[in-house]
């Protein structure tokens, strides 16, 4: 069995729906009623309120905000102070915990540095006895080699330095 599909009459029986008809004429708009004036009513005046701030000393106020607060209340005046000084306790508290912790930075860091400080001297101390002990075969004979010569202020008396020669 075989189906064979064509779209022969498409058009046609489809007609309504491809092509609506024109919609109807609108009717006729009946005349608009004349509009009625009003007096002019004057403006009720609105009610000015004047806001006042909580400001933090001076130090804090990068740190802690300002509140506001209407002004003729004086429990939120209150409240905002009241919010205002808990804030800059807490920022105080932070300043402090800031510097105490830089200051144990600090020792921290200079004990380290006195640390290596010793133990460079140590080494430093350590390797001039070596170099010493080594030229001091040279200075015996009274000439000091050009390797000697940072350690020359050790050598005895009448020992001349022959490293320029």
């Amino acid at each position: 069995m075989r189906l064979n599909y064509t779209l022969t009459g498409f058009a046609k029986g489809y007609a309504a729906i491809i092509a609506p008809p024109p919609p109807a004429p609108a009717p006729a708009p009946a005349p608009a009623p004349a509009p009625v004036v009003e007096a002019a009513r004057p403006e009720p005046k609105a009610a000015v309120i004047k806001t006042c701030y909580a400001d933090a000393p001076e130090e804090f106020q990068n740190a802690v905000k300002s509140i506001a607060y209407i002004c003729d209340d004086k429990a939120k005046k209150a409240t905002a102070e009241a919010t205002i000084q808990a804030q800059v306790g807490t920022a105080r508290k932070k300043q402090k915990d800031a510097e105490a912790e830089r200051l144990r930075l600090e020792a921290t860091k200079q004990k380290e540095e006195s640390a290596f400080k010793t133990v460079e001297s140590e080494w430093d101390k350590r390797q001039t006895e070596i170099w010493v002990e080594r030229c001091q075969k040279h200075w015996t004979k009274g000439v000091s080699p050009c390797y000697c010569l940072p350690y020359i202020d050790h050598a005895p008396a009448g020992v001349e330095n022959t490293c320029a020669k």
